[in-house]
């Protein structure tokens, strides 16, 4: 079994079905790139993957693993047939309700107010339900999370917070959560513990702030940071906390070139280091020359994956044809 494998992962919203029924596989240590047109599902799945959106329907396995399972499919795509059912049912109600209050105006007068109110009352509308998860589905969820670092293309790093502050909020939270879920320190002995682990949590953000090329930022604030620099503040963020698996959703769309090469250089070289990474991107030679598997992506489907050279070099559908032609004539536009 790979690393890490989606099975048949399906995602509503509302009347909007956005993936389809999508499976992929992916190794540890390698790199997966997902391509395609806006609105194609890819920050969808990605989301779906990183469990910020709950799917209707999937199973997720890491490491042999189940680690998500649901199938609330069924109950979805009815309620999206009764919503349906009933706006077509209201629109003829509504119809005859006038129809009927024009000729019963003209030959009756009489009744009382409480009649005429429940005769002119709008059907009440009946909107989709979302599927109710359990605290204990919850509980899972939050946990499974962990494994799976997050990296967004408009860094959401905290404005009042200084560098290191924004590296090891998050962390020290889940310290703190686990050895006392009351936040109440009681003993001399569990003061000491948390002052130790908070003091290598701070080495721990020093190191990865290294790493990424800012280790004299650490008392900087996002707003004296560039694009570039807070991207790179946002990877190391999500790397302190130590998932199995990075994602990464068009990490560099915001940026300029520049800016947008000492992001991706970055990238290369956590590959380096073996991480499991995937990556939404809309940077094409990135995801020749980087990504060990492709996926091109259409009308919340896989339209075709495989091996860089496979994808860019001799692709089959007709799709991605027209999207690599087209991703081609931007470039030699720019």
């Amino acid at each position: 079994m790979a690393f890490f494998e989606v099975k048949d992962i399906y995602k509503n919203f509302g009347a909007n079905r956005v993936l389809k029924g999508i499976d992929l596989e992916l190794d540890e240590g390698q790199v997966l790139a997902i391509i395609g047109s806006s609105g194609s599902g890819k920050t969808t799945l990605l989301r779906c993957i990183n469990f910020l959106e709950i799917p209707d329907k999937a199973e997720i396995f890491l490491g042999g693993e189940n680690i998500f399972s649901v199938d609330n499919l069924d109950k979805v795509n009815e309620a999206l047939q009764n919503e349906v059912q009933e706006n077509a049912k209201e629109e003829v109600t509504a119809d005859e309700i006038a129809k009927i209050d024009d000729s019963k105006s003209s030959k009756d007068s009489i009744g009382t107010s409480k009649e005429n109110n429940a005769k002119n009352k709008k059907p009440k509308e009946e909107k989709i339900k979302p599927i109710k998860i359990s605290k204990e589905k919850k509980k899972q969820i939050a946990t499974q999370r962990l494994k799976m670092g997050m990296v967004f293309q408009s860094f959401n790093l905290f404005p009042h917070y200084n560098v290191l502050k924004n590296l090891t909020l998050a962390t020290r939270l889940k310290y703190d959560k686990t050895i006392n879920p009351f936040g109440k320190y009681f003993s001399k002995s569990v003061r000491t513990a948390r002052k130790q682990a908070f003091k290598e949590i701070d080495e721990r953000a020093v190191e990865l702030l290294n790493r990424v090329g800012l280790g004299d930022k650490l008392k900087a604030y996002p707003c004296e940071l560039s694009g570039g620099q807070q991207q790179r503040v946002a990877i190391a963020r999500a790397l302190i906390l130590q998932p199995e698996i990075l994602c990464f959703d068009e990490p560099t769309s915001a940026l300029d070139p520049e800016l947008t090469r000492e992001v991706l250089k970055v990238i290369k070289d956590l590959k380096k280091d073996g991480h499991t990474m995937i990556v939404v991107t809309h940077e094409m030679e990135f995801a020749r020359k980087v990504a060990d598997k492709v996926i091109f992506m259409a009308d919340g489907v896989i339209e075709e994956q495989g091996a860089p050279e496979e994808v860019f070099g001799n692709p089959q559908s007709s799709k991605t044809k027209a999207f690599l032609q087209e991703s081609e004539k931007s470039i030699d536009e720019d």
